[in-house]
């Protein structure tokens, strides 16, 4: 079994950056998409409804937002952020880890597991945690990484004479007015203790200046756009937020709000509201009831 240890990824957090906006783009899209009238076959979405009756997109979203957790939304996002992470890293150092991946097979007419190289430091995802306020910290997202992994970028740190090293832990740990830092900003100091005692931060440290010696600097939004655009081609973010909001609770505060609107309507213009109903027993007794009625995205069934 190979060794691991933890590492602190750099990660600027979920607080109003593109990864929250990410997962909120997807509810927005979701909200616009149903709230088009141009789809009037299916009660799920508005245009099915007479025009009294229909939620408007802010409306979803004001009730979409009641019912999602954003915490399981942004756990989902971390395991794919390692994931991204690891094969940006993994390119920029030139590590890669054997995959097997599907490829179609001519001669066989199928598909067929071929194995190949896949970029990679051999990171996997290992937790994150979140401050209860975003005032003085933010989200980590932690990983396991190789011990001989972090022993080849100790190398190739050493053979630099650790310049970079020691340029990142100024950088990172030299306390000012506002920051205390708990660690020393001197190299010496860390290079007395073997890498095995280094924690998450330190480990991180080391992973921050191997990138920065192969060019690739993690404070750059080329580096933020790289992972953001590999979590968002394999549907991360839809992924991540359709999973997190409670569809049942969600139908049921939909067809309160409806029922709500219904109930206006008969008071406002009773003759039409009642004209409606006439001529839609069901979905009239539907909306007077439990209001229960299908939802087809979180049956799978919806494709954004």
């Amino acid at each position: 079994m190979t060794q691991t240890l933890i590492v602190n990824l750099p990660f600027a957090g979920f607080y109003e950056s593109v990864y929250s906006e990410g997962i909120d783009r997807e509810m927005e899209s979701y909200c616009e998409y149903h709230a088009d009238t141009a789809n009037a076959e299916d009660e799920d979405y508005e245009g099915f409804w007479t025009e009294a009756l229909r939620l408007s997109a802010s409306e979803l979203a004001d009730i979409l937002f009641l019912h999602t957790d954003y915490r399981a939304a942004y756990q989902r996002i971390a395991k794919d952020y390692a994931a991204a992470f690891d094969y940006v890293a993994g390119e920029a150092l030139g590590m890669s880890r054997k995959v097997k991946r599907h490829s179609w097979n001519k001669e066989a007419g199928r598909l067929c597991l071929k194995g190949c190289d896949q970029p990679s430091i051999g990171l996997t995802f290992e937790s994150m945690d979140s401050p209860r306020e975003y005032n003085f910290t933010t989200d980590r997202i932690y990983a396991s990484v190789p011990v001989f992994v972090l022993r080849k970028l100790f190398k190739r740190s050493r053979e630099e004479k650790h310049r970079t090293l020691a340029a990142v832990i100024k950088k990172r740990f030299t306390s000012y007015d506002g920051f205390y830092s708990f660690y020393s900003n001197d190299l010496g100091d860390w290079l007395n203790r073997p890498l095995a005692e280094w924690d998450h931060n330190e480990l991180g440290t080391l992973l921050i200046a191997a990138l920065e010696m192969s060019g690739l600097s993690t404070d750059d939004a080329v580096f933020e756009q790289d992972v953001y655009d590999m979590i968002a081609a394999n549907e991360g973010f839809y992924t991540a937020w359709s999973e997190a909001v409670d569809w049942k609770t969600f139908d049921a505060a939909r067809a309160d709000a409806r029922r709500d609107k219904l109930e206006a309507w008969q008071e406002a213009d009773s003759e039409a509201a009642a004209n409606w109903q006439s001529h839609n027993p069901g979905l009239a007794a539907a909306l007077e009831g439990n209001g229960a009625y299908a939802h087809a995205a979180g049956q799978g069934e919806l494709s954004l």
